[in-house]
C-alpha cells in the first residue's frame, strides 16, 4: 500500500504517480497549516509531469512515515474536464490505513463537480445515500470565522449537535470547538462508525488522497 510507482499510462507522455491501478493526483497533510483548498484549486502548482528524481517521497505515500511539509498536486488536475475520467477515490487515512472513503463517477466532471451526492456510486457509510444533506461539496463552506472545505454534512442546527460524515477544517479557527480541536490545520476529520457522527465525536485523520481511473 506505501510503495508508490511511478508509471507511464497512455494519455501522457510524462511519468505519474500510481497505487495499486489508481493514479495519484491529489495528496492532502493534515496540521501543516497550509490550506487543502487552495492547493488543489492552484492550477500552476504542479509536481510531476515530470515528477524530479528528488522530490520528497515522503509527500506521495499513504502514511507519515517519512517527511513531508506540503500538499501533492498532480499536473493531471489541470487538464481534468479534458481527460476520460470514469471513477474517482477519496480515501481518508490515519496511521497508514484507509479509514473510509467515497467513490464518484467521474465521466463528464469538472475539477470541484466530481465530488457530490448526484456523483457518489459507494462510501463506507450505509445511511449516506438516505439521508437528508445539508452540504456535500469541495468549496463548502468559509466565512472570516470558519473555512469547511470537502464539507459532506448532514445537518448543522449547532456546535453540539452538528452531524455528518467528513469535513476539512481549513482555517486554524472556526465557529465551533469541534473545528478547533488544535492549533494547526487542515484537519480532516470523519465518522469513525458506518453512519454519520455528531462532528465533536469525529475522528481527525492525518492524510486524505484523490486517485483516479481512466
Amino acid at each position: 500500500m506505501f510503495l508508490c510507482l511511478v508509471h507511464l499510462i497512455h494519455q501522457y507522455s510524462d511519468p505519474v504517480v500510481t497505487h495499486g491501478n489508481w493514479t495519484l493526483v491529489f495528496r492532502g497533510l493534515g496540521n501543516i497549516d497550509k490550506s487543502v483548498y487552495d492547493a488543489y484549486t492552484h492550477t500552476s502548482l504542479g509536481h510531476d509531469q515530470p515528477l524530479s528524481p528528488m522530490y520528497t517521497i515522503g509527500c506521495l505515500r499513504l502514511d507519515t512515515n517519512l517527511s513531508c511539509d506540503h500538499h501533492f498536486r498532480s499536473n493531471i488536475l489541470n487538464k481534468w474536464s479534458n481527460q476520460t475520467i470514469t471513477e474517482v477515490k477519496f480515501g481518508i487515512y490515519k496511521d497508514g490505513v484507509m479509514e473510509k472513503f467515497f467513490l464518484f463517477n467521474g465521466s463528464s466532471s469538472t475539477l470541484l463537480s466530481w465530488f457530490s451526492s448526484a456523483n457518489l456510486i459507494d462510501s463506507s457509510w450505509s445511511d449516506l445515500t438516505r439521508s437528508p444533506i445539508r452540504s456535500f461539496s469541495i468549496q463548502g463552506y468559509a466565512d472570516p470565522n470558519s473555512v469547511r472545505r470537502m464539507y459532506v454534512q448532514k445537518y448543522d442546527p449547532g456546535c453540539d449537535v452538528d452531524t455528518g460524515w467528513f469535513v476539512c477544517v481549513d482555517k486554524a479557527t472556526d465557529w465551533c470547538p469541534w473545528g478547533r480541536k488544535g492549533p494547526t490545520f487542515p484537519r480532516f476529520l470523519y465518522s469513525p462508525a458506518n453512519t454519520s457522527a455528531c462532528n465533536k465525536d469525529m475522528t481527525a485523520a492525518e492524510i486524505i488522497a484523490i486517485f483516479i481511473k481512466f
